[in-house]
């Protein structure tokens, strides 16, 4: 059942990211030009919502058909969408990520049995005629009967989020979201649960809250400003961390320090419910989604009523998660500081042991030798952030050091191309590939953001 929800989590995820451009237009739209935008609009701000209510659904419902049915899939999955919003545009996001996958994937499974038996010459008109006619036939249904079951729905939704909003509920989502986010179940959080829940309330207001609970910088950026005053000897690793989490709103970077000492998860929780309780209590929430989990990506969709509000919400979550990853890291040190023992006048000095030294084996036969490496896969849960700062950094030491004829691309963990040669990715990311069955190839590492960690990975090149 584990494997099940993260592959649906993974599924829905990868649909919302083909759209994210979309969104983040109207988010902008939203936050420049509507009555509490920067600069109020009523034409351009109508722009956006046109393309909010139309054009998202069809382009979702249209990547969902596809990813269950291919080209025809497509098609039809956005011709099943089109039914859904005459029914009610309120269900346009929902319904597209239901019903254009289930649509495509009926699609695709019918033209598959009926193109073994169209005569030759025939092909185009038959899959022409085949999709227009499912069109149809979703479009009808979807309007008749599947729109007002989802509209029920979609109301019992708008019910539930109101008695959350009310009772002050929103802030306890960090027991869930926090630790999931550092098992790398973040995009399909974000992608698959909150954007279409924060997309269903801005209908109604304008804005959501639910856009900043994954996205926030704060409790991450705690916890590496914690780690950075504790651990004096990677400083410029916690640095360059903190930049390109709170900035460039790649979390990924703190992930693996969290793994490493779960106790952190007990500041970053605790972070992350302040500062949703902040968010909560100042009326925050952002026009549109937040991806990456960018500070500044956060201000601007905000408005100018939101702007003070998102700020303190991520700089108390922030405070908090470092002030209590302090205590946290304090009590660690002291609990490992060793116990003083008397050594007799008599006894020799101990010589110091010297940490073992992994140098590359040099293969003794042609049959052990390992095939060249030309095609390294950096890989991540979605491809599309952290993988892509350690391609870019493996492919700056390649050019550093002079190695040529090396293709170093990002790619999520279920996209890896058959030719590849070489996975780098994190260890978590490892045994999932593992259990999926590729056990040779991986090169796992602490953090994409640590060059050291690619430095046997380099004199292996090298050596060819």
């Amino acid at each position: 059942m584990g494997k099940r929800r993260k592959s649906a989590g993974r599924f829905f995820s990868d649909i919302i990211l083909q759209g994210m451009g979309l969104f983040l237009f109207v988010g902008l739209m939203t936050a420049f030009f509507s009555e509490s935008g920067w600069h109020p609009n009523t034409v351009l701000f109508e722009i956006g919502q046109v393309v909010y209510h139309t054009a998202v659904p069809l382009l979702l419902g249209y990547c969902g058909g596809k990813k269950t049915g291919g080209d025809i899939g497509g098609i039809t999955g956005l011709l099943a969408v089109s039914g859904l919003l005459v029914s009610s545009q309120a269900i346009g996001i929902l319904g597209a990520m239901l019903v254009g996958p289930a649509a495509g994937y009926l699609a695709g499974g019918i033209w598959k049995r009926l193109s073994q038996r169209i005569p030759t010459g025939f092909e185009m008109l038959a899959k022409n005629l085949t999709v227009a006619g499912l069109g149809c036939l979703f479009a009808v249904f979807t309007y008749k009967v599947f729109g007002p079951i989802l509209l029920f729905v979609n109301r019992g939704m708008i019910e539930v989020i109101g008695l959350l909003l009310k009772n002050g509920g929103i802030p306890l989502l960090a027991l869930l979201i926090e630790p999931s986010k550092v098992f790398f179940l973040n995009n399909g959080i974000n992608h698959g649960i909150m954007i279409p829940v924060g997309m269903d309330q801005m209908t109604t207001m304008g804005k959501s809250v639910f856009f900043l609970l994954e996205s926030n910088p704060g409790p991450g950026l705690g916890i590496l400003f914690a780690l950075y005053l504790k651990k004096k000897e990677k400083r410029r690793s916690y640095a360059a961390g903190m930049i390109v989490q709170s900035l460039g709103g790649i979390h990924e970077v703190y992930f693996p320090y969290v793994l490493s000492n779960l106790w952190l998860l007990i500041p970053l929780i605790l972070g992350g419910v302040c500062g949703n309780l902040c968010f909560l209590q100042l009326n925050a929430g952002t026009a549109g989604p937040v991806s990456p989990g960018s500070i500044l990506l956060i201000l601007l969709m905000s408005g100018r009523g939101e702007l003070l509000g998102n700020a303190c919400g991520i700089v108390v979550s922030a405070l908090v998660a470092a002030g209590t990853a302090l205590i946290v890291l304090g009590m660690e040190e002291r609990k490992a500081l060793p116990t003083p023992t008397l050594v007799p006048a008599s006894a020799p000095p101990t010589a110091p042991t010297s940490a073992p030294v992994l140098a590359p084996t040099s293969p003794s036969t042609p049959e052990e030798q390992t095939p060249p490496i030309r095609y390294i896969c950096v890989v991540c849960d979605a491809g599309v952030g952290s993988s892509a700062m350690g391609a870019a950094l493996i492919r700056r030491c390649l050019t550093r050091e002079g190695i040529q004829g090396i293709r170093v691309e990002a790619k999520a963990w279920d996209q890896i191309p058959e030719d590849v040669d070489l996975c780098v990715c994190q260890h978590a990311i490892a045994d999932r590939l593992r259990e999926h069955g590729r056990t040779t190839g991986l090169y796992p590492v602490e953090n994409f953001m640590d060059s050291t960690g690619y430095e046997r990975l380099i004199q292996r090149l090298k050596g060819g």
